[in-house]
This record gives structure tokens, sequence and C-alpha cells, in this order.
């Protein structure tokens, strides 16, 4: 609910103030550095171009998404432990006193850099469609999941996040992507990127795979067992190895460069999309369609 609120003079009175909620506003300033007990502060959708929140050393939540803030001085917040500051106009986003974080939300910004070597307890990150061209988390040791999509990453190195469940890294300008050390992943969106290889054979657990519009040759998907949904259209794929995916029901392969392919494993399959493919006669059925919910394929049966 907005209450066109616009001056919040006076808020400085309250120093026993521990939950402050003043979203959907027209604030332009907020300052509660003088409420210093203050641990959940929400401040979403006003127009604020300036949050003065840097000695407020027992917050532990802020929320100031959908503002206009070009700065945030954090500080002094050395107990926070879930930021979100989502579309601003921030360029630059110091949290190297916020070693207490674990959930960091700072997607739709102006970022270029960012420093997440202190952050050791971050299990949550989000910094999608900012400017970033390099993204250290090494020290982020406890990340479980990361959506950075639509940035400008050439590399990616995720050999310290072994416990990385969900990834989200598509839309960048990615041309290698090393997943063997992260053997818990479920979730893998890496579509719109500059892949030639994508090796997933450790990745067993893997449930959701998207990986369209790359340039991959070849996808093994042989020990992912537990796949559940498949996108690899319009790659350069001349084989596509899907025979023992039993978990498998929906496949989108459309627009790659497959001769063939055997799904007679697949034995869960319900949808099944693998148009625009040269196959020939060595193709496990002799037709190009898609599956119905009540279709599935088994050896050489044809779907109509």
């Amino acid at each position: 609910m907005s209450w066109q609120i616009s001056d919040l003079t006076g808020i400085e009175a309250f120093t026993a103030l521990t939950h402050l909620n003043c979203q959907f506003n027209k604030l332009r300033i907020l300052d509660v550095s003088h409420n210093t007990a203050l641990t959940y502060l929400n401040c979403q959708k006003n127009q604020l171009t300036q949050l003065i929140v840097g000695q407020n050393t027992s917050l532990t939540e802020l929320y100031c998404t959908s503002n206009k803030l070009t700065s945030l001085d954090l500080s002094g917040a050395n107990a926070l432990n879930h930021l979100d500051c989502m579309a601003n106009k921030l360029t630059n986003l110091d949290i190297s006193k916020n070693i207490s974080l674990t959930k960091l939300l700072c997607s739709y910004n102006q970022l270029t850099k960012l420093d997440l070597t202190r952050n050791t307890q971050l299990t949550t990150f989000s910094c999608y469609a900012n400017q970033l061209t390099h993204l250290d988390l090494s020290g982020a040791t406890a990340l479980t999941k990361l959506i950075c999509e639509a940035n400008q990453l050439t590399n990616l190195d995720l050999s310290k996040n072994k416990d990385l469940t969900h990834l989200d890294c598509h839309s960048n300008k990615l041309t290698n992507l090393d997943l063997n050390k992260n053997v818990d992943l479920t979730f893998l969106d890496c579509r719109n990127n500059q892949l030639k290889t994508l090796d997933l054979s450790k990745s067993i657990a893997l449930q959701f795979l998207y990986c369209a519009r790359n340039q991959l040759t070849t996808l093994d998907l042989s020990q992912n067992t537990s796949l559940y949904r498949l996108e690899c259209q319009y790659n350069r794929l001349t084989q596509l190895i899907v025979s023992d995916n039993t978990s498998l029901t929906e496949l989108f392969c459309g627009g790659n460069k497959l001769t063939s392919l055997d799904v007679t494993g697949a034995t869960a399959l319900i949808l099944l999309d693998c148009g625009s493919n040269p196959f020939g006669s060595s193709n496990p059925f002799d037709c190009v369609f898609g599956l119905t919910e009540k279709c599935t394929l088994k050896g050489k049966d044809r779907c109509n």
C-alpha cells in the first residue's frame, strides 16, 4: 500500500525502533543513522537518492530495491545478513565489511566489479543485468545459488564453490565452463554463451539443463540420469547422448546437425522437439515430430 509519504523527518527520535517498513512511498532521502536498534528496514519502491545506514550496527535485513541510489555505504552495518538492493543505479558496492552476509541481491544495477573475497557465509547471490566483466567467487565457499546472467563475463571460476546447486549464467561471453567440482548441481542455465564443450559427467545430480545457443558439437549426458528437462537447441551438435536418461521427460534439441538420435532408454519422455536437424536413415524414428503428453517413444515406434 502506498501512503505517498515524501518525508520521514522525526524518525530519528524513535531510538528504540527495531523494524521499519516504509515501502511504496515517495521518499527521496532516508536517514536512520540515529535508529541504532534497527534490525529490519524495508524502503523498497521509493525515489531514494540517499540512504544513510552506514552506522546501523544492529541492522540484519535491508531491502531497498527499486530506488534511484547511486551509492550505498554499508561500512558500519557489520551484522547485515540479507541485502536486497536490486534495480538502482549503483556503480559500486563495497560489502567487504559485511562478512555476515548470507543473501545478496544486487541485480539491475550498473556494477562493473564486485569483491566477494571476504563474504565466506554467502549462500545466495544474484547479480544479473549488470556490467560485470570479472567475478571472483573464491571466497564465497558456502555459495549454493548463483545468478549472474546478462553480464559480460568471459570466465567463471567455480572450483571453490563445491556446494553450488543452482547456477544461472546465461547471456554472457563464456567460452569455457568447468563444473567438475560442482557435483551437487541440480539446475544449470548457460544459454547464449560461446561454449564449445560442456563436461557434466561429475554433475550427476543435475535435473534441469538449459544450454541452447552455444557452439557445442557433442553433448554426453549419460552420467546425468536424474535429468528431467533438457534444452540444447541451436548449437552445432552432431552427437547427443541421452539414451540412458530414464528420468528425462522433456527434450528440445532442434536446430542442430544431428543425423541420428537414440532415445530408446528415455522411457519417461513425453515431449520431444527435434525439428530442423538433418536426420538420415540411421534415425531411430523415421519422422521429426514433437511428442504429446500421451505419447512415448519406444524403439522405432512412430507417434502421429
